[in-house]
């Protein structure tokens, strides 16, 4: 995918064939997405999230409502080390076809060590490719805060490596970010936050709200299925109480 400035976006590796999944929908066999992540990927606080937006598109464009399974392994402020301790029973017993696994901001925050979180993904990387056909690293999208910012960049660089030496697509929501208008995206209040320093009512600059998300479903679908997907046109049309969006 590119970008509004037509610099690529998907960082590391290649965009995976994924028309073997088409294949498997016709012949009426399940295809089993997982989402893995944080606050972000959890996403119980915004509706609809791009979880919500990813999976009614793509069952729309295979025309097919139940082969198409969606998990949300989402945990609100996990880091890495609370990943690789959950994903045995989480996640594997699940047997996804795809992952899409969303690094966040939360190991920086809980002051785990950018070498301790390395050595964290990569074990998890291996776990999840016993199951998974397909992994994809995703960055936390760019937060409205440069405090949280400047504490992430060290953790999205080993993301990056780690795309690159482990042949791991990543899609680079945090660059990606830089080109839309924040202030449009981070509107939602806090509640009181004491890790990020944060208190009731003030701005909460890490969770986007609605278009936020429908941005980030846009980057996921053209970035893993290459599936063109218009946040214009789909606010619209969510906002007229249409019954299926357009997009």
């Amino acid at each position: 995918m590119k970008n509004p400035k037509g610099k690529e976006t998907l960082i590391a590796g290649k965009r995976y064939d994924t028309t073997k999944y088409k294949r498997r929908i016709e012949k009426d066999l399940v295809v089993g997405i997982s989402f893995v992540g944080d606050s972000i990927t959890s996403a119980e606080w915004v509706h609809p999230n791009y979880r919500d937006i990813v999976e009614y598109v793509l069952k729309d464009r295979f025309h097919n409502s139940w082969n198409i399974q969606v998990f949300n392994n989402g945990f609100d402020g996990s880091t890495s080390q609370d990943i690789l301790k959950r994903v045995d029973d989480y996640i594997l017993p699940l047997r996804p076809n795809i992952v899409i696994y969303e690094i966040g901001v939360n190991d920086g925050a809980f002051q785990v060590t950018v070498e301790t979180f390395e050595d964290n993904i990569l074990l998890i990387l291996n776990k999840l490719k016993t199951v998974a056909d397909y992994v994809y690293f995703v960055t936390a999208p760019l937060s409205l805060s440069d405090k949280i910012n400047k504490r992430y960049k060290p953790y999205l660089n080993i993301i990056k490596k780690l795309g690159v030496d482990s042949e791991i697509p990543v899609s680079n929501l945090n660059r990606y970010f830089k080109y839309l208008n924040l202030g449009e995206i981070y509107t939602f209040m806090s509640e009181d936050n004491p890790v990020e320093g944060l208190r009731k009512g003030q701005l909460d600059p890490e969770h986007p709200n609605i278009l936020g998300n429908a941005y980030i479903a846009k980057y996921l679908l053209q970035d893993i299925w290459g599936i063109d997907f218009d946040v214009k046109k789909y606010m619209e049309s969510l906002r007229s109480g249409l019954k299926y969006p357009q997009y």
